[in-house]
This record gives C-alpha cells, sequence and structure tokens, in this order.
C-alpha cells in the first residue's frame, strides 16, 4: 500500500483470466516552481578622461544566488554612448532613453542559474564644460546588492580634482582591484 496526498487516483482496467496482474503508472509531472532570482553585482568601473572626452569602461560581475535568469539589465547616465557590449552567450542588446537615464537591457542565450557572469559595457561621453565633469552612475537594475570601485585616470595635459564626494569613499589607487590597475595610464 501507499500513502498518496491529493486528490484520489482512478483506474479503469479490462482484466482477463489470469492468475497475476502487474500494474504500472505514473505520476503526473508537477508544474515547475517559479523561483525569483536573486541576484549580486560588482561595477568597476574606470573613467578615462580626455580633452573633450571621457570614456568609460564597466566591468561588471553579476552572482546568481537563487533562481534563474537570462535577462540582465543596467541603468546608465543619459549622456553615454554605449559603443560596445561583451559578455558570454549575448543574444540581443539594446539601449532605451528614459527620463533622466538609459537603460541597457541583455538577452542572454542560455539561462543564467547558480553561477557567476561577467559583462564588459564600454562607451564615452564629451564632456560639454571641460571645468566641470559628473562622474557617470552605472546601476544594476533587479540585483539585491551592489557594490564596486570607481576609478579615473587622465590623458594627456588634463588636470583633474574632485569637488564634491558624496555616497562614495575614498580609497588609494593600491586598494583597487587588479583589473582597473592595469588599466590605468595616470591614475
Amino acid at each position: 500500500k501507499s500513502r498518496r496526498r491529493g486528490p484520489p487516483a482512478h483506474v479503469t482496467a479490462r482484466v482477463g483470466a489470469a492468475d497475476r496482474i502487474d500494474l504500472r503508472w505514473r505520476t503526473k509531472p508537477a508544474a515547475p516552481v517559479k523561483v525569483e532570482p536573486i541576484l549580486y553585482g560588482e561595477v568597476n568601473t574606470l573613467v578615462a578622461v580626455e580633452e573633450q572626452l571621457a570614456r568609460v569602461t564597466a566591468t561588471i560581475q553579476y552572482r546568481i544566488a537563487q533562481g534563474e535568469t537570462n535577462t540582465l539589465s543596467v541603468q546608465l547616465p543619459s549622456g553615454l554612448n554605449v559603443l560596445n557590449v561583451r559578455g558570454a552567450g549575448i543574444e540581443d542588446w539594446h539601449v532605451t532613453d528614459a527620463s533622466d537615464h538609459k537603460m541597457l537591457t541583455l538577452t542572454l542565450g542560455m539561462a543564467l542559474k547558480d553561477a557567476a557572469y561577467w559583462l564588459v559595457i564600454e562607451g564615452e561621453q564629451a564632456l560639454a564644460d571641460a571645468r566641470a565633469y559628473q562622474l557617470p552612475e552605472i546601476r544594476l537594475s533587479g540585483v539585491k546588492q551592489e557594490r564596486g570601485y570607481l576609478a579615473v585616470a587622465r590623458s594627456g595635459s588634463v588636470e583633474l580634482s574632485p569637488e564634491t564626494i558624496e555616497g562614495i569613499n575614498r580609497v588609494d589607487v593600491r586598494e583597487l582591484p587588479e583589473l582597473l590597475q592595469g588599466a590605468m595610464g595616470s591614475p
């Protein structure tokens, strides 16, 4: 005997003359349970400031802790012109304009599950005012926690000095991840 929970099962059988009956059945597979994905992210951004242009390279690492997803979204500053997006299995990506920012949406050819995923976004911003430049804020949408580093380098005879620093902690260049240290020309 087996005890079963749920609705009763009904079996109809036509039995001929036999000493023994062998009865087999399969249960109907349960509908898959949809688990909301939980993602964590780290955004390491390098901004290389030139005479009239800022080149931006953001290296993003996602970590999928629960569930699965094949879509990732990144909020970008409205003035950033996206030149290239690199990552494994990218099927499609597009940028849409919102009121005060842009949204980069990626569709992957495979579902990310219990894994880490690396994404690189390259872009540039024209410097409208050579005396003041607001550093780009790149934010991950749909992540539970986000952290990272923002490194600034200069090219040529450009001089840089921070006016205000809000919401971030200043660190020494030696404390930056190796990925950012290696990419910087003049930190």
